[in-house]
């Protein structure tokens, strides 16, 4: 989880299948709440896109979270989004 803009951001990878090498790519964007907690605003799992490496799933995910803060939400604490 890193922070960004006032938000926290994850990037995850979710395993397609038990017995399959890929990799579905997944993330979410979570905000600080009240009484130090943290609530996730929204999640995704990108089911048409999957990889062989894990850690490129999370990498991938984690970019994917950055993007829906830069270009999707407002700054934490403003009720116009853009």
């Amino acid at each position: 989880m890193q922070p960004n803009k006032g938000y926290f951001i994850e990037g995850s990878a979710l395993l397609v299948h038990p017995f399959s090498p890929d990799w579905y790519v997944g993330g979410s964007v979570l905000i600080p709440g009240r009484s130090s907690s943290i609530v996730e605003i929204t999640r995704f799992q990108l089911q048409r896109f999957t990889v062989s490496i894990n850690e490129l799933a999370e990498w991938f995910g984690l970019e994917v979270a950055r993007i829906v803060v830069d270009e999707c939400l407002a700054p934490p604490g403003t009720t116009a989004g853009r």
